[in-house]
């Protein structure tokens, strides 16, 4: 009996020996097949765009991570995504004056608007709309694009003359945020009613001239009209509800020196656009939708000024911290 049972476990034994050693020798000549042989499954579809990217789109839209950002809503079309870079600049008068608007949230937008200035007010209704380079000859028009809207967007103006010589960097560069009904309900406007509207901005010229670092503006939505798609080609006019409302600026500089080109604007504006049947081939997919990057987004523009100059902001911190250090009770110097 007992032989018998050794005997009946030696052959169990030998038989599953037998059976992965079968099994090792499949895998082996699977393993050596030619790659061709061998079916493979594609996964035709895309992965979204993180939503987060919209956010940091908005904080800084001049940063490499910007390319390609998408609204996270659920508009759910694939589409594909334009950077306009332009550069422009602003030249002073006779008496020193220049001044215009930089609008955002439409392709044919006014960068830099000629204006009039006579004893000191700025007059935008002599003023010419500059579209953006793509909107006149490029992905933007109304030939290459069914539909477009902005996503985020902004500039940063530096100061070309220098401290010394014919033309030093005196005077002063004041600039405000405005909505775009706003921008297009004002005819005119001077320093003191610049000096009214909430985050304006006065910096001392030759402070920007030699500090090296520009004065930043950042265009954001102001609500959800902003995020309509609109036709190329619309010239807006601020009379239509369904004007897509985003920060623009007015602008003005003061007391330079005359007849010289004081500044240079560099500005962006990244876009989605729903494409036409010709370029349907670069679409991508849309950003994961997302109502908590919306939120966080109108809030953190709620909470931060739209145009600021880092060089003033660094030095008040500066200031207040030594204040600090000097009157603090019982501390050390």
């Amino acid at each position: 009996m007992t032989s018998n049972s050794a005997t009946k476990r030696s052959r169990r034994s030998k038989k599953r020996s037998s059976d992965q050693l079968s099994q090792s020798l499949n895998k082996l000549a699977i393993a050596l097949k030619p790659q061709a042989m061998v079916p493979k499954r594609v996964n035709p579809t895309r992965s979204l765009i993180s939503p987060a990217r919209y956010l940091k789109a908005l904080q800084d839209p001049f940063a490499e991570s910007s390319a390609g950002v998408k609204v996270p809503d659920f508009d759910g079309n694939p589409s594909f995504t334009l950077a306009s870079k332009d550069v422009g600049t602003f030249t002073t008068d006779s008496a020193g004056y220049a001044g215009g608007a930089i609008v955002y949230g439409a392709p044919y937008r006014a960068f830099v608007t000629s204006a009039s200035n006579t004893s000191g007010t700025i007059t935008l209704t002599a003023g010419t709309a500059t579209p953006w380079t793509d909107q006149a000859s490029g992905l933007l028009t109304s030939s290459n694009a069914v539909s477009t809207r902005m996503v985020a967007g902004g500039f940063r103006l530096t100061n070309l003359a220098s401290l010394a010589g014919s033309a030093p960097a005196s005077g002063r560069m004041i600039i405000a945020p405005v909505s775009t009904s706003q921008y297009y309900s004002t005819a005119s406007f001077t320093e003191s009613t610049l000096r009214k509207i909430p985050g304006c901005l006065v910096v001392p010229l030759a402070g920007l001239a030699a500090s090296h670092v520009p004065i930043v503006g950042l265009s954001r939505p102001l609500d959800p009209s902003a995020f309509c798609y609109e036709t190329p080609g619309r010239n807006f006019t601020g009379l239509g509800n369904d004007d897509p409302q985003f920060v623009s600026y007015l602008w003005m500089v003061v007391g330079a020196p005359n007849s010289t080109t004081i500044l240079e604007c560099e500005t962006v504006a990244h876009w989605e656009v729903l494409p036409s049947l010709a370029n349907a081939v670069l679409t991508t997919a849309g950003a994961t939708s997302s109502y908590t990057t919306l939120e966080r987004a109108f809030n953190w523009a709620q909470e931060n000024s739209p145009v600021s100059w880092e060089s003033a902001y660094a030095f008040a911190e500066y200031a207040s911290a030594a204040y600090s250090s000097r009157s603090a009770p019982h501390r050390l110097q």
